[in-house]
């Protein structure tokens, strides 16, 4: 098992009148409880801080991101040393990159710990990575979560296919009520099976889970009420239309998941597709000044609001082409961002520019493309 580490010594000013120097050595590894057979990562090192210092340890995937953790532990130096344990997963580590930030924050301190130290009581901090599987397996276990949380989507939108079949055969109230109490423990028992799953959180798709099912599953007790109403009162002219409606939303909801799913998947069609569309917007606002300078109906009222929507259409675009790719191509997109950003600054000020500003404008749409064109291929797995 390959474990890193990483050390961080501070030294003291010049001007300190405690002579110690404080350190913190971390390492990170992959364990298995004894008691339950569960995966943990273990995160223990070294420190010369002294006893009963407490230290706060979050767990990440992939890279240090304040608010998306995968666990917390707290643990308290003894003897010089610590040592916490990390459970995520049930059943089997997803395979990635594992970051375990250690922090000693002076405010959380007894005030022994801080007496002691004296002027060197300071914010301490350490990282410890590791990284479990080869690049084909972290693939792998991507693939294997989007498919699992496509295939709980996919159980709820059956759920609206069976009643479908069933109102169609125009059921007796009894045999409807069996029905009825069938899906809604099915629909339960996938709505909770997609909150609080450490892969969704690892992968950023999370929102998408939750989104997902409480949406469908609201939209599946809407139908299910709808439809056994319709069983009291056959002749309800508005029922067909309430029925398409009710339908319609439900098949709506499942292919946006499934669209969403995609992005975050990273598939090389939706990347082109998003890519291309950005383009457009950049293209669309180098023309803004000169369509502002030639249309006669043209205000720079509509002008400005004209590029407000191109920033914010942009905005997105690149938002969803962020969530569909690993983090190692982020720096590519924002290379992206920034020549976009340098365009809409130019044609925003074009206006009431003193100097013809469409030299630079071109310039700027000139560089955006170039960066751009090769883009594609470089965001390849």
């Amino acid at each position: 098992m390959k474990t890193l580490f990483a050390f961080l010594l501070l030294a003291l000013p010049a001007a300190a009148q405690v002579p110690t120097q404080y350190s913190v050595e971390a390492t990170l590894k992959e364990d298995r409880d004894e008691k339950t057979g569960r995966p943990v990562f273990v995160c223990s090192g070294t420190t010369n801080l002294p006893d009963g210092s407490l230290l706060s340890t979050h767990l990440y995937y992939g890279e240090v991101f304040p608010g998306r953790d995968l666990r917390y532990g707290a643990v308290k130096v003894q003897a010089g040393t610590f040592s916490v344990s990390l459970p995520v997963f049930l059943q089997r580590t997803l395979s990635g990159t594992y970051v375990a930030h250690v922090l000693f924050n002076p405010y959380l301190q007894q005030r022994v710990v801080r007496t002691t130290m004296g002027d060197q009581v300071r914010e301490y901090q350490v990282s410890a990575t590791l990284r479990v599987g080869d690049g084909k397996a972290v693939r792998e276990d991507r693939k294997r979560v989007h498919l699992d949380l496509a295939r709980k989507i996919d159980a709820l939108w059956n759920v609206g296919q069976e009643l479908r079949s069933l109102v169609a055969r125009d059921p007796s109230r009894d045999a409807w009520k069996q029905e009825v109490e069938k899906w809604r423990e099915t629909v339960r028992k996938t709505v909770e099976a997609c909150h609080d799953v450490a892969e969704y959180k690892a992968l950023a798709i999370a929102d998408i889970s939750g989104e997902a099912v409480e949406d469908l599953s609201q939209g599946l007790h809407q139908l299910i009420d709808a439809a056994g109403a319709h069983l009291g009162d056959r002749d309800n002219a508005e029922y067909p239309a309430t029925m398409a409606r009710l339908f319609r939303i439900l098949d709506i909801i499942r292919h946006d998941c499934r669209r969403r799913l995609g992005l975050a998947f990273a598939n090389a069609v939706e990347r082109k597709r998003l890519l291309d569309t950005a383009r457009e917007g950049i293209l669309m606002t180098g023309g803004l000044y000169s369509w502002l300078r030639k249309d006669p109906k043209a205000t720079t009222v509509v002008f400005r609001a004209r590029l407000e929507e191109f920033q914010k259409e942009y905005a997105r675009q690149v938002e969803l082409l962020l969530d569909g790719i690993p983090r190692k191509h982020h720096e590519l997109v924002r290379g992206l961002q920034e020549r976009a950003r340098t365009l809409f600054e130019i044609v925003e000020k074009a206006p009431g520019a003193k100097v013809d500003p469409t030299q630079n404008i071109r310039a700027a749409v000139d560089a955006y493309l170039e960066y751009d064109e090769p883009l594609e291929a470089r965001l390849k797995d």
